[in-house]
């Protein structure tokens, strides 16, 4: 079972002078994290220091579920954290979008078991 691909999009209006990567995590109703895919951008392709200002860079991950994730309400999380201590997450800009934690909540649903 699995939440699917996730495709998200990247934009930087300066330059990045560090490494970080992407997270996409899927928060249980307990609120701890049940799955979760994290890596650099792009298939490992695109390091985050070599992004131009302006540029929009693809990332893809499948998230697949715990085959006993248990029925309630999830969400779907992403954000960028540094590949080095104290691997701090960048924090996210005013969106319309709900967001906690440094992380953008991309997708809310409700897994239902018979």
């Amino acid at each position: 079972m699995g939440v699917g691909d996730v495709r998200t999009y990247w934009r930087t209006a300066q330059s990045l002078d560090a490494r970080y990567k992407i997270f996409v995590h899927v928060i249980g109703p307990d609120g701890a994290i049940v799955a979760q895919s994290d890596g650099y951008p792009a298939f490992d392709t695109r390091s985050t220091e070599t992004w131009s200002p302006g540029e929009v860079i693809v990332d893809e991950r499948a998230i697949p579920l715990p085959a006993d994730a248990r029925a309630g309400k999830y969400r779907v999380n992403v954000g960028l954290y540094a590949d080095v201590e104290p691997f701090a997450r960048l924090p996210v800009a005013e969106t319309q979008l709900s967001h906690v934690d440094e992380a953008l909540t991309l997708l809310e649903f409700t897994l239902e078991r018979q």
